[in-house]
């Protein structure tokens, strides 16, 4: 018996079909491109990302030249968040997808802020007030595009669109309704307030069901396109974060996920909701978790891996290597000696200043390129440790860290993040974390057992990095001088 999961990302696609043994059967990726048409606008054309993700799963379904299309128990969807299309009644995209980070819902935004107010929108949604989310992007089209947004049937984020186009409902999972800071994470339904100050139409959203839930089946239309078996059980999946937290094996208060990619997600998890000023003050969006009765805590860094690449490509010509430059940079196994802020594309959480800009500070005569390599390694680390610090004041705690991403395979970095936060770190074996946990959701709603039985026994360690106290205790000096680089940054913009 086979499981698959689709992941839908803002450059590309991936599909998995995972035995039920956990073990990674085939694999296929398709890459698409995002659209500017003008400054500020991110978009995608929805119909394109959708034949992609059907020439992945036609590529899965047939690798190795055996069809297992047909032999698949079950199937869901991990997804980005927030982006929204705009469908007509045969789930046919009217409107190219708006993407997380466009800018053109500025006005929108400054309206909804100024009438639900900060403190209440996270209290009910458990997202910061923020121009990212879903809701003040279909307001753009309420306002901006009022044709399409009153000939549309429904306004879908990438996951309930894909599995509608499948053969399922139009139905949204409860940790990608949060991410529209239109949903009441509490009671689990939209919320008529928040809608209300926006002027959207409830109708013209999908229902909202628990990760996990049966959502229908595939067409005979779509099992012809793909090789999928038709009447193959469709699954509500999940926010990809929370998909690669599972799949990374995260599924109590003891254990969080880092994946090292890009950017950085941070995910934590515990029982029950957790709610303080501070959470709210620090932009740490809530919401349900993939397994009943848990709450995700995630915080993210908007730069990571972008910044070593550009460190390897822009002042070394790409003449190494990142693992030529963890052999080097750990021939001193001390601290770097520097402080880089690393927002070289904004800051995440907890300020969420995407007009930030990055700072390298200490440079000397006497500094080489590997400890301007290392101190970028730092700046990621001491970002990862000023949000742990907020949420652990909060009561959100963990005491052993998953990692995954491309940046999980740099034995040099996971031992820095391991002296900087004084917490053990693991790597992880899985390679698509996100297509993993959508098919541990497939393998669940098809009852092949809990969420959390699953993540244990599918979800392979490799090594594990424990800190070394005495370089925690110099990284300490070096944080609490760290934590003064952004307020001076505002000083000299």
């Amino acid at each position: 018996m086979y499981y698959m999961g689709i992941d839908v990302g803002t450059s590309g696609c991936k599909v998995q079909i995972i035995g039920e043994n956990g073990k990674v059967a085939s694999f296929a990726s398709e890459r698409y491109p995002i659209l500017r048409p003008h400054p500020g606008w991110l978009e995608l054309d929805a119909e394109n990302v959708f034949g992609r993700v059907a020439e992945c799963i036609c590529r899965a379904c047939s690798a190795g030249g055996e069809n297992i299309g047909g032999q698949l128990a079950a199937i869901a969807v991990s997804t980005q968040g927030e982006a929204i299309i705009p469908v007509d009644r045969a789930c046919k995209p009217m409107g190219n997808a708006i993407l997380t980070f466009d800018t053109r819902n500025g006005e929108e935004y400054g309206t909804f802020k100024n009438l639900a107010g900060k403190n209440e929108v996270m209290r009910e949604t458990g997202a910061p007030v923020h121009p990212m989310f879903s809701l003040t992007k279909i307001m753009w089209h309420k306002n901006k595009n009022a044709e399409i947004y009153e000939k549309a049937h429904k306004f879908l984020c990438f996951g309930d669109f894909v599995s509608c186009r499948l053969g399922a409902e139009a139905v949204i999972d409860h940790t990608m309704a949060a991410r529209t800071m239109a949903f009441d994470i509490d009671k689990r339904e939209w919320s008529d307030r928040l809608l209300g100050y926006g002027g959207i139409d409830k109708s013209k959203l999908p229902k909202a069901a628990k990760p996990g839930a049966f959502i229908g089946t595939v067409s005979g239309e779509i099992a012809a396109l793909t090789g999928l078996g038709e009447k193959t059980p469709i699954i509500a999946g999940a926010h990809d974060q929370a998909c690669c937290a599972l799949g990374a094996g995260v599924t109590s208060g003891n254990a969080m996920m880092d994946s090292l990619g890009t950017t950085e997600s941070v995910l934590c998890v515990q029982r029950g909701r957790t709610q303080s000023q501070e959470m709210a003050d620090s932009n740490i969006a809530c919401y349900p978790y993939v397994i009943d009765d848990h709450y995700a805590y995630l915080s993210f860094l908007s730069c990571c891996g972008s910044i070593v690449d550009w460190y390897k490509d822009e002042l070394l010509g790409g003449r190494l290597s990142p693992a030529e430059l963890d052999r080097l940079s750990e021939k001193n196994g001390e601290p770097s000696g520097l402080l880089i802020l690393p927002h070289f594309a904004g800051s995440g959480t907890p300020h969420l200043d995407f007009e930030s800009k990055g700072i390298i500070a200490g440079l000397s005569l006497g500094t080489t390129k590997e400890d301007i390599f290392k101190a970028i390694l730092e700046s990621t680390a001491y970002e990862m440790r000023q949000n742990l610090s907020i949420m652990e004041k909060c009561g959100v705690r963990a005491d052993h860290i998953r990692c995954i991403g491309g940046g999980a395979k740099s034995p040099l970095w996971l031992q820095i993040k391991s002296d900087v936060t004084g917490l053990p770190i693991t790597s992880m074996a899985v390679s698509e974390a996100g297509c993993y946990g959508a098919a541990m959701i497939a393998a669940y709603g098809s009852s092949a057992g809990g969420l959390a039985a699953l993540a244990d026994s599918w979800a392979e360690e490799i090594k594990t990095y424990e800190p070394h106290m005495g370089k925690k205790r110099i990284y300490d000096e070096y944080f609490e001088k760290y934590r003064k680089l952004y307020p001076l940054s505002q000083n000299i913009r």
